[in-house]
C-alpha cells in the first residue's frame, strides 16, 4: 500500500532533526538543466519541487538514487511546479498515481499537460493557474477513457470550492501519452470574457526589463479592442520584469497580478481621471519594489503592497 505524500513531508521535516534513513532525498538534473527534488519512502516517490528552465519538460517514470536504485515516480506533490514561468508543456509519465493541490499555481506560461491513465486522484492541481482557470490556451491531454476521466473528476469532491478550472472543457482524449507530440497551439494576445477585457498572462509572462501595459489589441476579426484590466496572476512569478508602466486606460489590476515578481523595483501609474482598482495582493511579495509613482486616485486592496519596500509617491 503506497503511503500519502503529506506523511512523507511531515516525516522528512522531522528528519532534519531526527535522521531517518528510510526517507531518501533525491536530486536530479535533466539534459535541459531542469532541477528536480524527490522524496522517496517505501512504495511512493514524490516530486516535491522543480526548478524549470526549458519550455517543455518530460518527466521520467522513475528516479535513480546515488546507490543506483530506481524509484518509480508515483506522485506530483503539492506546488511542485508553482511559479514555473518558463514551463509551457509538461508530460507526466505512466505510473504516476496522484497529482496534488496547487501543482501549477501561478505558472502563467503553462499551455498543456499530458496526464496518464494511471492517475487515480487529481486535486485542485490547476488552482490559480490563469491559462487554465480562464480558458486562455490551456489544454489537458488525457491518455484514458471518458469513464476514467469522470472517475478522476469525482476523486476530489472539494475541487469546485478551490479550483475554477473548467476541466471538461479543456480536456482532450488521446490514445497514448508516452510518445505524444504536443501540437502547436493558437492563441491571441488578449482575450475577452463576458464582463471585461484583460491582458492575457500567457503573452506577458516572458517579457522583461521595462514593460508598458498595452491599452489596445487587435482581435481575430481585425477590430481594435480596448484592454481595461491586468488579469489575475498575469505577471506572477516573473523574475525578468523590473519596471511596469500602467496607462490611464487600465481600470483594474486584478488579484495577484504581480505576485512575487522578484526583481520588480518600480511601478508608474500614469495620470488619469478614473480611479484605479488595485485588488488584493496585486504586488504581494515583490520584495525589491521600492517606488510606486501614483498619477491618479487608487483604491488599494488588502495586502496589495505587503512584503514590499514600496514607497508611494504622488505625482502630477
Amino acid at each position: 500500500m503506497a503511503i500519502n505524500r503529506d506523511p512523507i513531508v511531515d516525516e522528512w521535516m522531522e528528519s532534519r532533526w531526527i535522521f531517518d534513513e528510510s526517507i531518501k532525498n533525491i536530486c536530479y538534473t535533466d539534459a535541459d538543466g531542469n532541477e528536480f527534488l524527490f522524496l522517496s519512502k517505501g512504495e511512493e516517490t514524490v516530486l516535491t519541487c522543480a526548478i524549470v528552465k526549458s519550455s517543455t519538460v518530460r518527466l521520467l517514470s522513475y528516479v535513480t538514487d546515488q546507490a543506483g536504485t530506481k524509484h518509480p515516480l508515483t506522485c506530483i506533490g503539492r506546488g511542485a511546479f508553482c511559479n514555473a514561468q518558463a514551463l509551457k508543456h509538461l508530460i507526466i509519465p505512466e505510473g504516476v498515481l496522484h497529482i496534488e493541490n496547487s501543482v501549477f499555481a501561478h505558472s502563467g506560461s503553462l499551455l498543456s499537460v499530458v496526464i496518464p491513465a494511471s492517475v487515480q486522484s487529481l486535486g485542485s492541481a490547476f488552482w490559480n493557474c490563469p491559462t487554465f482557470e480562464e480558458k486562455e490556451g490551456g489544454r489537458i491531454y488525457y491518455a484514458g477513457s471518458q469513464e476514467q476521466w469522470r472517475a478522476l473528476m469525482d476523486s476530489y469532491p472539494m475541487r469546485g470550492m478551490m479550483d475554477y478550472t473548467p476541466y471538461d472543457e479543456v480536456v482532450q482524449f488521446i490514445s497514448d501519452g508516452s510518445n505524444f507530440e504536443i501540437p502547436t497551439l493558437d492563441y491571441q494576445t488578449a482575450y475577452i470574457d463576458a464582463y471585461d477585457k484583460e491582458l492575457s498572462s500567457v503573452r506577458v509572462c516572458e517579457l522583461g526589463g521595462e514593460i508598458a501595459v498595452p491599452e489596445y489589441y487587435t482581435d481575430s476579426d481585425g477590430a481594435v479592442q480596448k484592454i481595461t484590466h491586468v488579469g489575475r496572476s498575469s505577471f506572477a512569478g516573473n523574475n525578468k520584469v523590473e519596471k511596469v508602466i500602467i496607462p490611464a486606460g487600465i481600470q483594474r489590476i486584478c488579484q495577484d497580478a504581480f505576485y512575487q515578481c522578484a526583481n520588480l523595483r518600480e511601478v508608474v501609474i500614469l495620470k488619469g481621471e478614473d480611479v484605479l482598482d488595485i485588488e488584493t495582493g496585486a504586488f504581494f511579495a515583490c520584495e525589491c519594489l521600492e517606488k510606486v509613482y501614483i498619477g491618479r486616485p487608487c483604491q488599494w486592496g488588502e495586502y496589495a503592497l505587503d512584503k514590499t519596500n514600496a514607497q508611494k509617491i504622488e505625482t502630477n
